[in-house]
């Protein structure tokens, strides 16, 4: 995992992309995972302190913390983002329209340690709210769903979406291709 952004060096990173480019960027953090590490949220798009009427798009990488190759494709999305603007017609069209928040690393604590589950043990695949079971009321309607009994890092997702007008999503994994659409488990 040598070539790979730790979560010092990818927090440096995303602090950097911040400050070079603070007419394109926000960066939040969503709340800390169980041990204490920060969950990177940034915003790209042109006017980054404005809520504008805009379809708004969230990437979500490294739920699990051994499948790193999802951290750096979006810090290379981000890269090409930010120095591509105004300069390639495309991603300038793209940041100008949207509202693109990306988030490369959902799990630090696996991926600090190199596991695929968070520091409680959970695999966060698997712990978000499933179908129909945990689908009582809706996310406009008190707690997102239950949050409260989740893992940190479900929970602040959960917030973050429930708090956002999110056009479409990407989860990024790592080892094969797959597309889940809502309610894809039922028979």
């Amino acid at each position: 995992q040598s070539n790979y952004h730790t979560y010092g060096s990818l927090t440096a990173v995303m602090q950097g992309f911040a400050l070079t480019y603070p007419g394109l960027t926000r960066l939040e953090s969503l709340g800390q995972s169980v041990e204490g590490r920060e969950l990177w949220a940034l915003l790209i798009t042109d006017n980054p302190n404005t809520e504008e009427d805009e379809p708004e798009f969230k990437y979500v990488s490294t739920m699990h913390g051994d499948e790193p190759v999802g951290t750096e494709l979006c810090v290379n999305f981000i890269e090409m983002l930010l120095t591509e603007y105004g300069t390639d017609s495309q991603i300038t069209e793209l940041v100008n329209e949207t509202a693109i928040w990306i988030v490369p690393l959902m799990n630090p604590d696996g991926h600090a340690a190199i596991r695929r589950a968070n520091a409680n043990g959970f695999d966060l695949n698997r712990s978000f709210p499933s179908f129909p079971e945990d689908y009582t009321g809706t996310m406009f309607s008190g707690e997102p769903l239950g949050d409260g009994v989740r893992q940190p890092e479900i929970a602040h997702v959960m917030r973050w979406t429930a708090a956002n007008s999110f056009t479409l999503s990407a989860n990024l994994h790592t080892g094969a291709l797959l597309v889940n659409y809502p309610y894809d488990n039922i028979p």
